[in-house]
């Protein structure tokens, strides 16, 4: 991949990110999250697309997210990689529920607790 084929992501640059099979194509997707960017899903399109650019997707918009963790458990246990997500500054813990179509539905957002900046992480990735 030559540098004139790269482009830059909405946003005022991503620091953290999860690889997961968001889609449940089979494929790995990536999850970046940033301070003041939001957090975004970049959607790979598969080994015979692999340089083609890859759909970036708004998970969010919320500034402040520091952490991500894409995992598989939640309430629902229906199998759907969700993400989860800190806030660094206010301590909150945000649950990103995939709702089994994520490219047509989005992520529902939940807040699951809110730890104070004194307490330690709750999660690191």
């Amino acid at each position: 991949m030559k540098a004139k084929d790269w482009r830059q992501a909405p946003g005022f640059g991503y620091e953290r990110l999860a690889v997961a099979d968001l889609d449940e194509d089979g494929d790995l997707d990536i999850v970046a999250v940033g301070r003041t960017a939001g957090m975004i899903w970049l959607e790979n399109l598969g080994a015979e697309n692999i340089l083609e650019p890859w759909p970036i997707r708004t998970i969010t918009l919320r500034s402040g997210l520091t952490r991500v963790l894409a995992v598989n458990v939640e309430p629902q246990a229906d199998g759907d990689i969700d993400i989860v997500a800190t806030d660094r500054a206010g301590g909150s813990v945000y649950w990103y529920e995939n709702p089994g179509s994520p490219r047509l539905q989005g992520f529902a957002e939940h807040l699951l607790t809110v730890v104070s900046p004194s307490q330690p992480d709750a999660l690191s990735a």
